[in-house]
């Protein structure tokens, strides 16, 4: 929850109000919405706030969450992961040449990858 606080300017992740947090807090449901646009921070987020404190990650894992990455190791991961996908061409296509250059000055990859895949 601290990282939350840090990284939405003070705000609660399960609500604004005391009552709203009680209530979001017993019924699992946090209330992140518009203060945590960032991804990878929400999934963070969300893992380790879970109601079942057995199934929140242990220190060492969220240590290796792709939150804390570099730019370099998130590169280092698309190329590894784009490696096993199967292509229907044998050609990269000039859509995918101008994608891997935004990607390797991208900082936010999920917003560049938005702006080439219109989901």
């Amino acid at each position: 929850m601290l990282v939350f606080y840090i990284l939405s300017g003070g705000k609660h992740p399960f609500g604004s109000s005391d009552q709203e947090c009680q209530v979001n807090i017993k019924q699992g449901q946090p209330m992140m919405g518009s203060y945590l646009e960032d991804t990878e921070a929400r999934d963070l987020i969300n893992e380790t706030i879970k109601g079942d404190v057995s199934a929140r990650p242990t220190t060492a894992v969220i240590c290796k969450h792709p939150y804390f990455w570099d730019i370099n190791k998130r590169f280092q991961f698309l190329q590894q992961v784009g490696r096993k996908i199967t292509f229907y061409t044998s050609r990269p296509t000039r859509a995918a040449d101008e994608f891997r250059e935004s990607c390797i000055e991208a900082r936010d990859w999920v917003s560049t990858c938005d702006s080439y895949f219109h989901y």
